[in-house]
């Protein structure tokens, strides 16, 4: 399916897989088994992915992982996902149970989505691809601890600078509220913080 290759260029064009997992007849075996089991999903409107089983693949558009942070009566967004990126918390997705993040598909978007139980399978029938695992919880390791030392080093100026680096049209496809809950201040302040900078 012509969706599903973004995914496999993603998972397959790396060079440190193992030298099975690089194997063309190898690969065709595995994509032919995820593209039975690999679901298209489209958001029009900004819908909340509830279930800790599945994965999400973001094609087009982007998701947020945020907490409710009920002293400040507020929304805290920890994590932006856009696309080639893969969307869960791995905690869990892997231990099935409930999550402590609400995670926001936004309108617009398109994401693959695998469930627990095919993806149990997936890694069943090709060993191999259980270093699809160990990437994935590197790559939430590393956006956690990025995350942490932004929040406790950098000042909500410097948070948002690094964003638009990170997610250059990211003001066209949030709101302000959204992008203050990322930099885990209210959306006066934001508003505040772009005047003083002079920032449209």
């Amino acid at each position: 399916m012509m969706k599903n290759e973004a995914l496999y260029d993603h998972l397959f064009d790396n060079p440190t897989l193992p030298i099975r997992l690089r194997e063309k007849g190898y690969q065709a075996t595995i994509k032919k088994y995820l593209d039975e089991v690999i679901v298209w999903v489209q958001f029009p409107k900004a819908f909340l992915l509830l279930s800790p089983g599945h994965i999400y693949f973001v094609l087009k558009g982007l998701a947020r992982a945020f907490i409710y942070d009920e002293k400040n009566n507020r929304q805290v967004t920890y994590f932006i996902f856009t696309g080639q990126s893969f969307v869960t918390d791995p905690e869990s997705f892997f231990q099935q149970a409930p999550s402590l993040f609400f995670i926001e598909a936004m309108p617009g978007s398109e994401m693959l989505s695998i469930n627990y139980q095919r993806y149990s399978e997936c890694a069943k029938r090709f060993p191999e691809t259980e270093i699809f695992t160990r990437y994935l919880l590197l790559r939430y390791n590393s956006l956690h601890s990025k995350r942490m030392g932004e929040m406790a080093n950098l000042g909500a100026w410097q948070r948002y600078l690094n964003l638009l680096k990170a997610h250059p049209n990211i003001e066209q496809q949030v709101s302000k509220e959204v992008i203050a809950s990322y930099l885990n201040i209210a959306p006066q302040s934001l508003s505040r913080l772009l005047k003083e900078n002079r920032h449209p």
